[in-house]
């Protein structure tokens, strides 16, 4: 019979708390990690929907309606497109839109439309942009600019009922802070991460050693060496295994010196007749 390897059961039990603690660790940081993008995203347009009916407030209905493509040198125009410029620097955002009702710009922040152009990124916001002219300021989804950048949108309608909608617009920063976070969620894993191995080794260790032990006491009563008393080193489980070994050695022992006592009688019942036969052989010779 093939005798079991050492170390297996060390190498099942670091996997049984190795994995399942691998696994949580993972989980939490890719949750922990969500939950943070939610959350800034979240406040990012909270933000954004509470920027845009200020900048709203300062366009009259009437303004947008008055002016249309060729009126660049009006003076309407001059003071829409000062607005958004000086509404864009006090607020800190990429860029400050103003469109009428149909999505044609009637003030650009960053000059990227120009007077009646239609401002065509912001189809994608429609259902958005319904819920605006409800009087509901709202914040689109994140998208990524043609530069790449993830930027989100806020929106608030001008003039009741909406005469066009005032965007204002801001690129996330919170990337910067949330790969931070992931550096912070790899570190700290890592380092739970060696912790746990740590302590598994230990646990494995203190289970697996006296069990060895155990086995090499069992395998030196199976040949017959009775004499070295089996230590018991825990007061659990493996502590009471231990304690009904040195008890089976302590009866064995037993057993074998009466045996022993037993074996000499005979052995002396047959001497003394032996002897009796070998003093009349003699005699006969």
């Amino acid at each position: 019979m093939a005798r079991p390897s050492r170390g297996r059961l060390l190498a099942k039990l670091l996997l049984a708390m190795l994995v399942p603690a691998t696994a949580a660790l993972g989980l939490f940081a890719v949750a922990a990690h969500e939950v943070a993008r939610q959350v800034l995203e979240d406040e990012l347009g909270r933000r954004l929907s509470t920027a845009a009916p200020g900048v709203a407030l300062l366009v009259l209905p009437e303004q947008l309606t008055a002016i249309a493509a060729g009126d660049e040198l009006s003076n309407t125009y001059a003071n829409l497109r000062h607005r958004a410029e000086q509404t864009q620097k006090r607020l800190a955002v990429r860029r400050v839109l103003l469109v009428a009702r149909d999505l044609t710009a009637r003030a650009d922040s960053d000059g990227a439309l120009a007077l009646g152009a239609a401002a065509r990124e912001l189809e994608a916001d429609r259902p958005e942009l319904e819920k605006t002219s409800l009087g509901q300021a709202t914040a689109s989804p994140l998208f990524v600019g043609r530069d790449g950048v993830p930027y989100k949108r806020g929106y608030a309608r001008i003039g009741n009922p909406a005469a066009g909608f005032a965007v204002v617009e801001a690129s996330v920063e919170y990337l910067d802070a949330l790969a931070a976070f992931r550096r912070y969620l790899a570190v700290g894993g890592a380092t739970s991460l060696a912790l746990i191995v740590g302590l598994a080794a230990w646990l494995s260790r203190r289970m697996t050693g006296p069990l060895e032990r155990l086995a090499a006491a069992a395998e030196r009563i199976g040949q017959g060496d009775l004499s070295a008393p089996v230590r018991s080193e825990t007061r659990d489980e493996i502590g009471a295994l231990a304690l009904r070994l040195d008890e089976m050695r302590v009866a064995l022992r037993a057993r074998d010196e009466r045996m022993q006592m037993m074996l000499a009688g005979i052995a002396h019942e047959v001497r003394n007749p032996l002897g009796g036969l070998e003093l009349y052989a003699g005699l006969l010779r």
